[in-house]
């Protein structure tokens, strides 16, 4: 086991690095860069990430928006500060997954339909979401305005993006040995200790191949010891089909 823990960090960390500069450790997004990525918030205030996935509705974890008050949305814009971009949502425009365990992290995706579609632009735009099964070792990137300091609440004001790679479920669970953290219908991405994702990123999206591949729904400590956790999109791709409609 401990061999096969090995051989799956050497596959993530050969010949990649990155420069270290903030998410925790990751940097700021470009101009226009992950214009599908909005952020999710309560009062004015940003509590999680989701994703744009048709002009009608931004996707996220059930974690997300069941467990706090949520009433905007904040689109088309890499700067929290900027407040004319903000749309007011209803509670009742949040759709949940019915099997949703906020014990165990089980089935936590959602949905959010807009009361009028967006406008697609070049700073507004959706992302197809991923409907085949993810490889390990592929190259992803991870957008959210969550802390950037390691247990300090140091939120960003611009989009911060990682870079890392995936592992499949029954990798990631070969890493997480005797933990429960890893679910079927998860799937993980790594890159090395001190790059990883924070507090207020959960539901931010993870992207491969110009597709949405994962939702972060567990991170460890802000620490990057151990993988981030991602709903995986694929296996759920038939439930959002569904309650696109």
């Amino acid at each position: 086991m401990k061999q096969k823990y090995l051989s799956i960090i050497l596959l993530i960390l050969v010949n990649y690095s990155l420069k270290v500069e903030s998410i925790i450790g990751g940097r700021t997004a470009r101009p226009n860069f992950a214009p599908y990525a909005v952020s999710i918030q309560s009062n004015g205030a940003h509590v999680c990430g989701g994703a744009i996935i048709d002009a009608s509705h931004i996707i996220s974890t059930a974690k997300c928006l069941k467990t706090v008050n949520i009433n905007s949305v904040l689109v088309g814009t890499q700067k929290l500060s900027t407040n004319n971009k903000r749309i007011t949502i209803q509670s009742s425009a949040i759709t949940t997954h019915l099997n949703y365990n906020s014990t165990h992290g089980l089935n936590d995706i959602g949905l959010i339909k807009l009361a009028e579609p967006l406008t697609l632009s070049a700073t507004i735009e959706k992302i197809d979401y991923n409907t085949a099964a993810m490889a390990s070792g592929v190259v992803t990137t991870f957008v959210g305005w969550g802390s950037v300091v390691p247990n300090i609440d140091i939120f960003p004001n611009d989009l911060q993006v990682l870079y890392q790679k995936s592992l499949t479920n029954s990798d990631c669970r070969s890493i997480f040995i005797d933990d429960s953290s890893v679910n079927v219908g998860n799937i993980c991405a790594y890159i090395q200790e001190g790059q990883t994702t924070c507090k207020r990123d959960h539901g931010s999206p993870l992207v491969a191949n110009g597709k949405l591949i994962g939702l972060l729904t567990l991170n460890v400590q802000c620490t990057g010891r151990k993988p981030d956790v991602f709903v995986d999109i694929a296996y759920y791709s038939n439930w959002i089909t569904q309650n696109l409609k």
